[in-house]
């Protein structure tokens, strides 16, 4: 099994290794990376990128926490996005639910990562899939100035908006 997301693989997440010990008290079972309009795609470097979580609860879950790890083919953590930094903790009823991450402008450059994925509470595992996960980022103009980023820096380094100023 190709562990990789794309606009053509299907498989299912449930049935991947997970990392330490998980209660599975709150399952993975689905993965997709999603572009601005809602549609399963490939992430671009510099468009909008959705990164939507299905999971199943097998109980009321209280004070429930997601993070998102993305990592470089050499393993070397480049982002770590945790629900806890930018919002409160989650209640979900038992069941099927799904959960998104957004980021506004993807800032990697073109390349292959690796993606974790965690859910728990501070005393306890949920679920833990440790960058087992393949993202094929495709290139695209991320400055907007029509260039595109040196290939030899392609997977290798997080992007920034940034400017330069002159003074005499």
């Amino acid at each position: 099994m190709r562990l990789g997301i794309s606009n053509q693989d299907v498989w299912d997440i449930a049935s991947l290794p997970r990392k330490g010990h998980c209660s599975f008290r709150v399952k993975f079972t689905d993965i997709h990376f999603l572009d601005s309009e809602g549609r399963i795609s490939n992430p671009r470097s510099g468009g909008s990128l959705v990164i939507r979580l299905t999971f199943k609860c097998l109980e009321k879950i209280k004070g429930c926490r997601f993070s998102i790890g993305i990592f470089d083919i050499y393993g070397s953590q480049l982002m770590t996005l945790p629900t806890y930094a930018v919002s409160n903790d989650y209640t979900f009823d038992a069941g099927e639910h799904q959960i998104d991450c957004t980021l506004e402008k993807l800032p990697l450059t073109v390349g292959i990562y690796k993606v974790g994925i965690w859910c728990g509470e501070p005393n306890e595992v949920f679920d833990c899939i440790d960058s087992l996960l393949q993202m094929d980022v495709e290139d695209d103009d991320y400055y907007g100035n029509g260039l595109r980023i040196a290939s030899n820096l392609n997977g290798k380094v997080v992007l920034q908006d940034y400017s330069w100023e002159v003074f005499k």
